[in-house]
């Protein structure tokens, strides 16, 4: 069978209303996530606006060593860019893959409205 990915459309309203939150962060940081956003095959489209939203309104997370960011099957509804520290992504207990600083993840739940 043929599968299809949908996203949820937005009225003119909608759209008028959203309004982007700033968080502060410095130059250097800014230019690696803006970086980090532009190398993404899916987010890597949008216009310079846009990216520069996406990454005034993103803040600091800290997460311990060995603790899950993600977890499988649940609704997503934040992107990530990692800044330090290296990742590792496993699907139904296999390991799939390992990345480091500064690669965007989470995306495809956000983005599509399906589950991780």
């Amino acid at each position: 069978g043929k599968t299809a990915i949908s996203g949820e459309a937005f009225d003119q309203e909608t759209v008028m209303k959203f309004k982007v939150s700033y968080v502060a962060k410095d130059r250097e940081t800014k230019k690696n996530l803006e970086e980090a956003i532009r190398k993404n095959p899916m987010l890597g489209r949008l216009d310079v606006r846009q990216i520069r939203d996406i990454v005034n309104s993103m803040e600091p997370r800290t997460v311990a060593a060995g603790n899950q960011i993600i977890e499988e099957g649940t609704e997503g509804d934040e992107l990530y860019i990692s800044s330090e520290g290296s990742y590792e992504v496993s699907a139904h207990g296999k390991h799939l893959t390992s990345f480091s600083s500064w690669v965007v993840f989470g995306e495809l739940a956000l983005l599509y409205g399906c589950q991780r």
